[in-house]
């Protein structure tokens, strides 16, 4: 396995409903290896995931012309809205062909590829930097390692740290 991100099966612009906000909320969408992952754009893809629902197992529904709903069995559930029904239908097909092909991947026991996020939430930068050192020393030790260049793949926001790692 390589450094490189899987090319994705589709991506683009949706709207999810947010409890937060009362409504819906414009969104950058990921679909790839099984996995749709969300952004509140294109440039925070590089720090942060706002969230990410497994397709292996999920039930995909279209509400009406544009909205339509993913759910993994009750621990989450995505409620999206395209732009148009062209669009609606343009990712319930991707999202269902992913479905499909992550079962077939599960069931015959291939490995998916796919980059295991770890999110630490901690107060201060100066503790995110002494955790960090200590991943790093810990990592191969849990069968994961880092990515040759942390570009891109870790960060610090008012959320939390975040590191990416993949399993060796």
């Amino acid at each position: 396995m390589g450094d490189k991100q899987a090319d994705p099966d589709m991506k683009g612009w949706l709207y999810k409903w947010t409890n937060y906000l009362k409504g819906y909320q414009k969104r950058w969408f990921v679909l790839t290896n099984g996995l749709l992952s969300y952004y509140r754009s294109q440039a925070e893809m590089l720090h942060t995931c706002r969230g990410t629902i497994s397709l292996h197992g999920a039930v995909i529904h279209t509400e009406d012309s544009c909205n339509f709903v993913i759910s993994n069995g009750g621990t989450q559930t995505f409620h999206l809205k395209a732009s148009s029904e062209v669009e609606r239908q343009k990712w319930v097909t991707a999202l269902e062909l992913a479905k499909a092909k992550a079962i077939r991947q599960l069931e015959s026991g291939e490995s998916l590829d796919v980059d295991h996020w770890i999110l630490i939430r901690v107060p201060e930068a100066e503790e995110a930097r002494t955790l960090l050192a200590t991943l790093w020393l810990c990592f191969p030790f849990l069968g994961l390692k880092l990515p040759a260049s942390l570009e891109g793949k870790w960060g610090l926001d008012d959320r939390g740290f975040s590191v990416g790692c993949f399993m060796s």
